[in-house]
């Protein structure tokens, strides 16, 4: 597929909803779909999509991504929380929610935009404020700061 991340999001989300367990979109590519639907340009491009599922899910979502080509490299976790699959270009990050790497999602916490369920503002503010005093560089402080600061501003439009 020679597509956009947007267009692997659309082929991703028809074949997650056909599977009608719950899911939703978070990290880089939730917060340009929020700015997007409020008109505000997102600060940096995504470069991956990050997945949230429950974890007794998983292995069902896990299957039914690499039915559309999507694998790791590396062999399944014992105890699950982080799986990152590629294909080709693109990668998914699948976290599982209330594990360590994920906010513990529910279905209060997501709100549907273009079709895709996508975790709402709020968490991924407060994702990003966890997120950061676990930041070793200060690169990577600037980094969650600036989306930090970002995602304030979008949280303002709302």
């Amino acid at each position: 597929r020679n597509g956009t991340l947007a267009d692997e999001l659309r082929i991703i989300r028809r074949t997650l909803n056909a599977l009608r367990i719950p899911w939703a979109l978070s990290g880089s590519m939730a917060t340009k779909l929020h700015a997007n639907s409020l008109g505000i340009s997102p600060h940096r491009i995504p470069n991956d999509i990050d997945i949230v599922v429950r974890p007794q899910n998983a292995d069902l979502v896990m299957m039914t991504l690499a039915g559309i080509g999507y694998t790791s490299n590396s062999p399944p976790p014992v105890r699950f929380r982080h799986v990152k699959l590629r294909h080709g270009r693109f990668s998914i990050d699948i976290l599982a929610a209330g594990g360590n790497l994920a906010p513990n999602i529910t279905k209060n916490d997501v709100v549907v935009i273009n079709k895709t369920p996508v975790v709402k503002i709020r968490h991924l503010i407060a994702r990003k404020n966890s997120s950061m005093r676990n930041f070793m560089t200060n690169a990577e402080r600037n980094v969650a700061q600036g989306n930090l600061n970002f995602l304030r501003r979008l949280r303002s439009h709302i």
